[in-house]
């Protein structure tokens, strides 16, 4: 299994996961909060997310992976570290 190395933030608006495997993807808030896997969000509470929308906290949630509080909108989304690296990094 793949697991993060390193998680920084690279600018107001983006973070990078270094990953176990030498590869490293880059992730937008506005980009995560669209795609939020809660379940307000996945019956479409949130319907337009602030392109420049900020975390005023990220946290680790053990292994498993990250729980991001937005300035605005959702904050109940736990994003895990298999989700985040399959199908969320930025394109």
């Amino acid at each position: 299994m793949v697991y993060p190395i390193h998680l920084f933030q690279v600018s107001r608006y983006t973070f990078q996961i270094d990953w176990s495997d030498g590869t490293s993807d880059a992730y937008r808030l506005s980009d995560l909060q669209q795609r939020c896997p809660c379940q307000f969000c996945q019956k479409g509470q949130i319907k337009e997310v602030d392109p420049l929308v900020l975390a005023q906290k990220i946290d680790v949630c053990g292994r498993f992976g990250i729980k991001i509080e937005f300035t605005s909108g959702c904050n109940h989304g736990v994003y895990s570290f298999e989700y985040l690296k399959n199908e969320c990094r930025e394109k």
